[in-house]
């Protein structure tokens, strides 16, 4: 009898084990990103088989953000940190890094800057605006690492990543080419206001110019205002564009100086296609009045 039980409790034991290892082999890949922006790439790739932390949340600003302590804890049992060069990582990535000597860290700046440049040596550090995301062309660059970066640390779901990093970009591509069509036809003929300079990216590739009010961080002198309300006026702006990260203060003063609205505008949502699309309605509608003295 004894012999019976020992066998069934090896049985039971063995069976256990198996399912243990079972429940840990199918664990989501633990992936920490920077934005949100960021996490709606993770999860088209990954679906369930990852799960993603995001350091700057909703309304935050990627400039002023200190990870809080709840964060570092996850960190220390992440596997990937996918990075994107916004100011806050230059200060904490080392701290962030010591927390777990496992972390794999992926820059997904580096390859959309040096196909952006045409160079592909080029330093990270050499580019003054991050908000690499808000051009379609070169979000696919960044899915593209994300895509690569899964299938080295998970190969055992290799092809999900790769099927659906390829739905992915086809969407992206689609994207791209649906902005075109809202703005090629004022492509050129104008320029969008905007208080923080965060869609550089979005106006090279759509062969727009973004003026930003803010430089550096820095409202403008007194001197530089002024030069900024007359060249508004000049090329009749009408909407001066905003986001919640940022304070509108300067924004509202140059807008009622030159009677324009102020607009909102978010880099950082997460709804990835869908406010790239509001993006490319809002700035055509603020070409409007130009393009038609251009027709």
């Amino acid at each position: 009898m004894l012999k019976i039980v020992v066998r069934q409790l090896t049985l039971l034991l063995g069976s256990l084990l198996l399912t243990i290892n079972c429940l840990a082999a199918t664990d989501p890949v633990q992936v920490f990103v920077s934005v949100l922006p960021q996490k709606f790439f993770v999860e088209r790739i990954a679906g369930d088989h990852a799960h993603v932390e995001v350091m700057v949340g909703s309304g935050q600003s990627p400039e002023t953000y200190e990870p809080s302590p709840k964060q570092l804890i996850k960190l220390a049992t992440a596997k990937v940190y996918f990075s994107i060069g916004v100011p806050f990582e230059k200060v904490w990535m080392p701290h962030m890094s010591s927390v777990n000597d496992h972390l794999k860290i992926v820059d997904l700046s580096t390859r959309a800057i040096a196909y952006y440049n045409g160079d592909h040596s080029i330093d990270e550090h050499t580019l003054e605006d991050p908000h690499i995301w808000v051009s379609p062309v070169l979000a696919k660059l960044s899915a593209e690492q994300i895509m690569e970066t899964l299938v080295e640390v998970d190969p055992e779901n290799a092809v999900i990543y790769q099927e659906n990093y390829r739905k992915l970009e086809k969407d992206l591509s689609d994207l791209d080419k649906e902005i075109h069509g809202i703005l090629d036809e004022r492509s050129g003929k104008g320029s969008f206001m905007v208080m923080h300079p965060a869609w550089g990216f979005f106006a090279k590739t759509y062969n727009l110019e973004q003026i930003a009010i803010e430089h550096e961080g820095k409202s403008p002198s007194a001197k530089s205002l002024h030069k900024l309300i007359k060249r508004a006026e000049d090329e009749k702006i009408k909407i001066v564009f905003i986001q919640d990260q940022h304070s509108s203060r300067m924004a509202e003063t140059v807008a009622s100086a030159i009677g324009a609205k102020v607009v909102r505008l978010d880099p950082l949502a997460e709804n990835y296609i869908e406010n790239l699309r509001k993006v490319a309605t809002e700035i055509a509608d603020s070409f409007s009045d130009l393009f038609q003295n251009h027709k």
